[in-house]
């Protein structure tokens, strides 16, 4: 009996309630290094280690104009937020039985937005991770936004059209 390499599967966690498949594939240490870490997710790391609030990524659809202007209005939006938003004061008791991490001093609101290209061999896993956290994902063609918090947790996706103000808001 001959024995094949092993090979990979991933999914998301149970408490994300998709059975998706991922990416599955030989294990081996391209496929290891890209499913572990790519340039964008670095970026994001960095970002929200420096105390940014959320990292709005920006997933390009391809077409130039769409994806210039769901930046722009993201971009601009962002920027609105950030200057009339006001962060909740922080519960003492929280911060003593440890459900936050930092004191009130070390919260800002700080968002940024990271345009990533469907089409970057770099991001290929990444990709397939945003598009498969919802159904369908990947079948919309237009331009697509995830904001990333926390410990590289993504909220919903905001779509095409549903790239609105209110929705960023």
């Amino acid at each position: 009996d001959r024995m094949d390499a092993p090979l990979v599967v991933v999914k998301f966690p149970a408490s994300n309630r998709r059975s998706t498949t991922i990416w599955s594939g030989p294990l081996g240490a391209e496929n290891v290094a890209q499913l572990l870490d790519s340039p964008a997710r670095r970026q994001i790391v960095e970002r929200l280690s420096e105390g940014q609030s959320a990292v709005w990524v920006l997933l390009e659809s391809g077409d130039a104009a769409k994806d210039a202007a769901a930046a722009e209005l993201l971009d601009a939006r962002l920027k609105h937020l950030a200057s009339v938003l006001q962060l909740p004061k922080l519960d003492a008791q929280d911060i003593a039985n440890g459900l936050v991490s930092t004191g009130q001093d070390g919260l800002r609101l700080d968002f940024s937005m990271l345009r990533v290209a469907r089409n970057d061999p770099r991001e290929r896993l990444f990709v397939r991770m945003l598009l498969g956290s919802e159904t369908e994902l990947d079948e919309i063609r237009a331009p697509i936004v995830f904001p990333v918090f926390g410990q590289g947790r993504a909220l919903y996706a905001l779509a095409g059209d549903g790239i609105r103000d209110e929705t960023i808001e």
